[in-house]
């Protein structure tokens, strides 16, 4: 697999342990990862044989087994022990990788948690495997020989392999080039389908695993930005509403077959999160890089929200056509408005959609948690960032989803800072007069008021 040549160089040295190589943050990392590692090994191997010890205990008809007819059909392939077994190695390297301290324990917490969680699963609601393993030989037949001194047909789902899968499968891929991400892809693919072809699990795990990878990957992020901060409640009729919803789905999730199920908990676990960031945690729930895009957890765990979300504002709340001109340098539109019409800027306070393609270089994204009124600090900093935007480009296009409340409570606010509007009533008045759309509240007015009393 083809790294980046200062991945290459870096684990070069790492692997000489030539110590006037490493600097002092280098040996910090190495101490962590060891002292890590001397946790988690234990920690697995205790917990996971306690959890095949249990199941083994439980009387036969304790013991379910989930699978389809069509998985007999799905063959025993002896050779696909060696993907299987490379997560273990590649579980060890994994924390020494280069990555910032703040990471590399966010990446460690991730394994941590994983073992306990899926073993949680295992007792709860203890499944087997009791198809019989064809026989093979030679080396495939040592490595399922080892595989078997300590694993039972037991801890089926969620596949605990797959929750791994997911977890190594993000922390190592940005350490690759192209050629060398295509490659990493592909492994982690024989990975995945050789929990199948090794007949260790069903086919249920694997979605179940990675539902379940993927919220521990998102509940630890691996930069400090998109770590969960409490600050004032953004709306508690939204945050009851998202909750009350998410927890419904929670309930009919145990109505239905497990396939479903997991559906069910995926939509339920998008709408309970969202509920908790108008409880006071903001838009940082979607992880929205600097970039416009989202981390890989967010983007597939929030998949659910947008989808209807798109669906209801495209039904119930079109957004006007084309983008409003503010000044002869200041445009406000909708977010899907990027992509026809171009600018030497663009301000994003879109939180919930990613950045659409355009050519514009100069991008800020600034999120803003939709139907609720930003905060005294949130209004002051965006306007700063936006004004900054402005002195330093020829026009700049300003939206959120549809261009008539988050933004435009940025823009009114900017006309108050550059003095172009006196007050709040001018503002308005301004709005109105040049008949601009847009939906600010009583709740944006009183924010206005107060942003026009202390603007400077």
């Amino acid at each position: 697999m083809t790294f980046k040549k200062k991945t290459i160089q870096t684990i070069f040295r790492y692997h000489k342990l030539d110590l006037k190589y490493m600097t002092q943050q280098n040996k910090i990392q190495w101490r962590n990862g060891f002292l890590w590692l001397l946790v988690l090994a234990p920690l697995f191997f205790i917990l996971y044989g306690w959890a095949n010890g249990y199941a083994a205990l439980l009387p036969k008809e304790s013991v379910g087994e989930i699978v389809y007819n069509w998985e007999k059909y799905i063959p025993f392939l002896p050779s696909t022990i060696l993907p299987y077994w490379s997560i273990d190695l590649l579980y060890g390297l994994s924390l020494f990788l280069p990555m910032t301290k703040f990471a590399q324990r966010q990446h460690a917490l991730r394994l941590l948690v994983a073992t306990p969680v899926a073993v949680l699963f295992f007792c709860s609601f203890p499944l087997t495997f009791s198809t019989p393993k064809p026989e093979c030989f030679g080396i495939w037949k040592s490595l399922f020989d080892a595989l078997m001194g300590f694993d039972k047909p037991f801890n089926q789902s969620p596949s605990l392999h797959i929750i791994l899968l997911v977890i190594l499968w993000r922390i190592y891929l940005p350490h690759f080039n192209k050629t060398g991400k295509v490659l990493w892809n592909v492994w982690c693919f024989l990975i995945g389908i050789s929990v199948l072809t090794t007949f260790q699990h069903h086919f249920i795990d694997i979605p179940a695993g990675f539902l379940t990878g993927l919220i521990i990957c998102y509940l630890f992020p691996l930069s400090k930005v998109h770590c969960w901060k409490w600050g004032k409640i953004k709306s508690k009729r939204l945050a009851l509403i998202y909750s009350t919803a998410g927890v419904l789905f929670f309930i009919l999730a145990f109505l239905f077959p497990i396939a479903i199920a997991l559906i069910f908990i995926w939509i339920g676990v998008s709408l309970l999160v969202i509920g908790l960031g108008y409880f006071g945690l903001g838009a940082v729930i979607f992880q929205k890089k600097e970039n416009g895009s989202f981390t890989f957890a967010a983007n597939i765990l929030f998949f659910p929200y947008r989808w209807m979300s798109r669906l209801v504002r495209n039904v119930f709340f079109k957004s006007y056509q084309s983008p409003q001109k503010i000044t002869n340098k200041l445009y406000l539109g909708a977010f899907w408005m990027t992509k026809v019409h171009n600018y030497h800027a663009v301000f994003d306070v879109c939180s919930e959609y990613k950045k659409l393609s355009h050519n514009t270089q100069n991008y800020i994204s600034y999120p803003l948690i939709d139907l609720a009124t930003p905060t005294i600090d949130e209004l002051h900093l965006g306007v700063k960032k936006l004004d900054e935007l402005m002195q330093n480009n020829k026009t700049v296009f300003i939206h959120c989803a549809l261009g008539m409340s988050r933004s435009a409570t940025l823009v009114f606010a900017w006309l108050l800072y550059t003095h172009k509007v006196k007050s709040v009533e001018e503002g308005f008045a301004f709005f109105e007069d040049n008949n601009y759309q847009f939906n600010l509240s009583g709740n944006h007015k009183e924010l206005l008021e107060i942003y026009c009393k202390n603007r400077n």
